[in-house]
């Protein structure tokens, strides 16, 4: 555990104003937090809240201990090397990044994310269980993931995008084609697919129960 004045040394090296220490020796900060390209493996101290934005885009870590509980605007984390989200704030109230990690898994991922929520560019995914389930904003993920999440339903405010990747139409991880030409419901498709049990125990899909399920939204579904 840092001492007081050792974490006053980091804060000053890493240029982070506006901090108090709390008694358990994470900092909160009234401001921003921008540790981009730092070469950082590891977070250097333990945060709290974070009033502004918290920027570690761009280094080394494989895993986000240390990070703040809470943000007040974007949580960027884009192109590190985390495997899974866990030590993620609970809370976001702007944008959560993700972009370009080496996730295996969305477990960790914060509870609320205000804004809009990108985990696109992580082609080790498979799914989407462990998902932020309250997206303020917009949503995005590659077009290698199911859409399945689990015991839970993940719902949206904003627009969707579909990031395209490389892989071919055949191979066993790229979303069916009847999602993708349906991507216009996902928002309902997302909100009900447990109900109509397009997955079955085994991950594979379902398209009979999907179909039915666009049929219902074709219905009137809301």
């Amino acid at each position: 555990m840092k001492t007081d004045m050792e974490i006053t040394e980091i804060c000053k090296k890493y240029q982070i104003e506006n901090y108090s220490i709390n008694p358990d020796f994470s900092v909160d900060v009234d401001g921003d937090v921008d540790l981009f390209s730092t070469n950082l493996a590891i977070l250097p101290i333990k945060f709290g809240r974070v009033m502004g934005d918290f920027n570690v885009q761009n280094n080394l870590l494989s895993t986000l201990y240390g990070a703040p509980v809470a943000v007040g605007g974007n949580f960027n984390c884009y192109h590190n090397r985390l495997t899974n989200l866990i030590g993620s704030p609970k809370w976001v109230g702007a944008d959560f990044f993700c972009y370009k990690n080496q996730l295996v898994s969305l477990e960790g991922s914060p509870k609320v994310v205000r804004g809009s929520y990108y985990i696109s560019e992580n082609d080790k995914l498979s799914n989407l269980a462990g998902c932020t389930l309250q997206i303020g904003a917009n949503f995005s993920f590659d077009d290698i993931l199911s859409t399945y999440s689990g015991d839970e339903d993940i719902l949206f405010e904003g627009n969707f995008f579909l990031n395209e990747t490389n892989v071919g139409a055949s191979n066993a991880k790229k979303l069916p084609n009847v999602i993708v030409e349906n991507i216009r419901h996902i928002k309902l498709i997302l909100k009900y697919q447990r109900y109509f049990m397009i997955w079955n125990d085994d991950l594979t899909f379902n398209a009979e129960n999907f179909n039915d399920l666009i049929a219902e939204i074709n219905e009137g579904l809301k």
